[in-house]
């Protein structure tokens, strides 16, 4: 019995079909039918496509289209069918049996997967895989069989070395890219770590090394060399490698900046260790991280207890005053809190020892890139010797202005005493006399005992005074002269020592007393015999004690001052007569100097004439005068009962009535200024008048010229010209005398 091709299908056990080109099914197996799961009637023949899935069913498509085109159905198509959820894999084939009408049919069989299809495919996909990863690979690799030779090599390792795979596979690498060290040197292929994966099984690292291109260049390459091991036996390696040109740079460059930073680093520590103020780091939490030498040194802490330890408990725990510190008012601590700069000027910090240390410090916070606190640095420097400085230097200011306001007492006092210090120059004479004054003035002067000048009005007592202090160690220091006859009884403490302001009525601020302004000096006390007897004890005092106090002032005042007096008093008999304390006198009197009166020098009276008519008439702005022999006669023959003031008084008023060239000397009684003056002024007329009342004429002399000159003073027919003096030395003198047009016009 002969089974028709459906007949076959009907009874057939696998999965078969006859399919028309639309791939409607015209018959199937009960296999096949059960995945199709349709009932079979005409009109309605379920598509192939029903059981498949759409990948399989293009592919199943494919093969159909070319068995209609003539052809035959490729080899292996690989389809899936079935239930989604239990897919199973198969391989279909179609050849073509006949044709109905204008529709052709094609035989179709499904053919299950065997487990070997499976593993091939599996193999052929997972090679692909590998060809694909192998080219996509960035690094360069290629295999090597066991003796070397090459197996396979990728796109990247061709590209590096610059061979082409023809030239590669089959040949030995080593000799082709391996053969020399960098140096030149060759590289034997025993000594070859790639060759030694091969012999010993062990996968070999290379860090540095070189590979030779086609071109003869070197690349520094890293490379791998991993045997490849099967059943235990070594059948090859595989070599992965790269080039390390630009790592080698950049290593070199990292190298070189590590190495400036290194040095910079070293710098900057020298800097951080050298440096004179004392350093340290806190973190967020306010501990210590760091601390340089000079931080370590100023508080005397071990580095071991600032790094990591709470450093305000450490040394900023409480004021200088010993009162706490808390934490939260600590301006360190706030550089943590607000992100800001903290300085502060004059604090203290306690060293480990306990003390309290004067510094100034900044604290500046360590911001995050948020600008967040993340920990502060801390500068600070010791101040106390800077504030000792200050204080010093305060004190010396304050110094300072006592100094100054004693400079302008000294200046006003020098002023007071201008005219008596230019009219003493050189001591003038070779009388013996004046030679054994003068042989006990420089005898005395180098020591440093008080002196007691005696001798007349007149006879230049002053002039010895300033003659003992020149020529004594103390003629850097100030000589200062007090008039004790001149001072009003109220005012002695005053003007000898000083008061404060508001001492007294009218002390409207600090007065330098004489005896200060003569500190590291001479102090000259002329006419002493004149001091009130109760005062001289304060004055022994200050001059037993070397100090004193200003009035108004309880501080005492130390003073190194040489005393010189002079009198024209008989003091031993004013000490027998009640007048002056003889404790006084005798610290006085150490070594008295007798000057002698100027009747007893008849040699020097006519140097000393001609000495005082060339300073007048230089101060005058005249030519010098001359005197005639006669002249110098009757100087030498008059008793000078004034001395030396009253030739002095007699030159300067002869010099004004000169007219010429000659000196209109005069000593007769009649030609004296003070003849005619009221005998209640000058009651014996002794032919010379004092000092007072020669001012007093000069004075008047000054006036009457201005007055004749309209008050004009100089220019032509200016009081000046009359006088035939500068118009300079007129100014000067109107000053002295205080005359001013106002006070003196005519009514």
């Amino acid at each position: 019995m002969q089974l028709s091709m459906s007949d076959f299908i009907d009874t057939a056990p696998g999965l078969f079909a006859v399919v028309d080109s639309s791939l409607k099914c015209r018959t199937a197996s009960p296999a096949l039918r059960a995945y199709l799961g349709k009932d079979w009637q005409d009109g309605d023949q379920p598509s192939l496509f029903a059981c498949l899935t759409p990948q399989s069913a293009d592919r199943a498509q494919a093969a159909i289209d070319a068995v209609l085109a003539g052809g035959t159905c490729p080899d292996e198509v690989p389809v899936e069918y079935g239930d989604p959820a239990r897919r199973q894999s198969g391989r279909l084939d179609a050849w073509p049996i006949a044709s109905a009408g204008a529709d052709s049919l094609i035989a179709v069989q499904i053919r299950p997967a065997s487990p070997s299809d499976g593993l091939q495919q599996r193999y052929q996909e997972l090679t692909e895989l590998s060809d694909m990863i192998l080219e996509a690979a960035g690094d360069a690799i290629y295999g090597i069989d066991a003796d070397g030779r090459t197996t396979f090599v990728n796109r990247a390792a061709t590209e590096l070395l610059g061979w082409k795979p023809e030239d590669i596979l089959g040949k030995l690498l080593h000799e082709l890219h391996h053969h020399s060290h960098a140096d030149g040197r060759p590289y034997a292929l025993e000594a070859c770590p790639i060759n030694a994966a091969i012999q010993n099984g062990e996968v070999q690292r290379v860090d540095n090394e070189v590979f030779w291109t086609a071109d003869g260049d070197a690349v520094p390459v890293e490379y791998t060399s991993t045997p490849i091991i099967r059943n235990g036996e070594i059948t090859g390696a595989v070599v992965v490698f790269r080039g390390i040109r630009a790592r080698l740079e950049a290593e070199q460059q990292l190298e070189k900046s590590y190495a400036e930073l290194e040095a910079h680093k070293r710098h900057l520590e020298v800097i951080f260790e050298s440096a004179g103020e004392g350093v340290y780091g806190l973190d967020r939490d306010g501990n210590g991280t760091f601390a340089n030498k000079a931080a370590i040194e100023l508080l005397g802490w071990q580095l071991q207890q600032v790094v990591g330890g709470g450093v305000h408990e450490m040394h900023h725990h409480s004021h200088a005053d010993g009162s706490p510190y808390p934490r939260s008012e600590c301006p360190v601590y706030a550089a943590l809190r607000d992100g800001e700069v903290h300085r502060v000027d004059d604090e203290v910090f306690w060293t480990n020892d306990g003390s309290a240390v004067q510094v100034e410090y900044t604290s500046t916070p360590i911001l995050t890139d948020e600008g967040e606190p993340d920990g502060a640095v801390v500068v600070f420097r010791d101040i106390t010797e800077r504030r000792r400085i200050e204080a010093e230097r305060d004190e010396a200011f304050v110094r300072i202005r006592e100094l100054n306001k004693q400079l302008e007492q000294e200046r006003d006092y020098l002023r007071e005493e201008m005219d008596l210090t230019v009219n003493f120059g050189e001591i003038i004479g070779e009388s013996a006399a004046l030679k054994q004054t003068l042989s006990q003035v420089r005898a005395v002067a180098a020591t440093p005992v008080n002196v007691l000048i005696l001798g007349e009005s007149g006879v230049g007592k002053e002039m010895i005074a300033r003659a003992i202090h020149a020529a004594s160690d103390r003629d850097c220091g100030p000589l200062i002269k007090v008039n004790c006859a001149s001072i009003p009884k109220e005012l002695f403490e005053s003007e000898f020592f000083g008061h404060v302001k508001g001492a007294f009525t009218g002390a409207h601020r600090d007065r330098v007393g004489r005896m200060q302004l003569a500190d590291g000096g001479t102090l000259f006390l002329d006419e002493v015999g004149e001091i009130p007897m109760s005062l001289q004890s304060k004055l022994l005092r200050a001059l037993q004690e070397s100090e004193f106090e200003r009035v108004g002032d309880d501080r005492t005042v130390s003073v190194d001052v040489r005393i010189v007096a002079a009198t024209n008093k008989n003091l031993r008999a004013e000490v027998e007569a009640g007048r002056f304390r003889e404790d006084l006198y005798y610290r006085l009197s150490v070594f008295p100097i007798t000057v002698p009166p100027l009747r007893e020098r008849r040699d020097d009276i006519v140097p000393l004439a001609i000495h005082f008519i060339n300073r007048f008439c230089d101060d005058l702005g005249r030519e010098r005068l001359s005197i005639t022999q006669q002249q110098a006669e009757e100087l030498r023959g008059h008793r000078w009962h004034g001395n030396i003031r009253e030739l002095k008084n007699v030159i300067e008023r002869a010099i004004i009535l000169s007219s010429g060239s000659r000196l209109a000397l005069d000593l007769a009684p009649a030609a004296s200024p003070t003849a005619s003056r009221p005998a209640a002024v000058r009651e014996a007329d002794d032919g010379f008048v004092t000092e007072t009342e020669f001012r007093e004429l000069e004075k008047k002399n000054l006036i009457a010229a201005l007055k004749r000159a309209n008050w004009q003073v100089s220019g032509s027919g200016g009081a000046a010209e009359l006088l035939h003096v500068k118009p300079s030395t007129l100014t000067y003198r109107m000053k002295a005398f205080g005359i001013t047009p106002e006070e003196h016009a005519d009514p």
